[in-house]
């Protein structure tokens, strides 16, 4: 049995690729990206495309997908691998994000999630998000179901006396 799982949070390796499509299979039966999508978000990658990756025992266990644009990250997947979930990967990996966003500006993360994965939408709620709107048809011919549009927004943090005073 596994008990605590501290897993190591990075950006993508391309020896990673194989486990992350194999992963990505499992966690996305439905949906899964294509190898064409991973092309084309991989030549994207350096200039606001990254993948983050939950390393464990040199195993993928987990990994996100994420734009970030000059004052938002978007998380357009995350995955983690079923015998490893309920262990706070998600959680991690989503911290890894937080732990960047710079006091006093105006950062946020933003992502969608199908209006029927009920997991997913507690999940984003207990780490802080909210959910802003319901799209429609937002994975358009793949199915008719809706997506709520998320967001984290960082706690508002009084000023401290050397900016207000600016």
């Amino acid at each position: 049995m596994i008990e605590d799982v501290k897993a190591e949070i990075r950006k993508f390796y391309e020896r990673d690729l194989d486990q992350i499509k194999n992963l990505e299979k499992t966690a996305f039966i439905d949906y899964p990206w294509t190898e064409e999508d991973f092309i084309i978000f991989l030549r994207k990658q350096g200039k606001g495309h990254e993948i983050f990756v939950a390393d464990w025992r040199e195993n993928i266990i987990g990994f996100m997908r994420v734009i970030k644009n000059q004052w938002n990250y978007e998380i357009v997947s995350i995955a983690v691998s079923p015998e490893f979930r309920r262990f706070g990967i998600a959680t991690q990996l989503i911290d890894s994000i937080k732990s960047t966003l710079i006091p006093y500006t105006r950062e946020d993360i933003y992502t969608t999630v199908m209006q029927d994965n009920r997991d997913a939408l507690d999940f984003f709620r207990e780490q802080g998000f909210v959910a802003l709107e319901l799209e429609h048809n937002c994975h358009g011919e793949m199915t008719n179901l809706g997506c709520y549009k998320m967001k984290y927004e960082m706690a508002e943090m009084p000023l401290k006396e050397e900016y207000a005073n600016r």
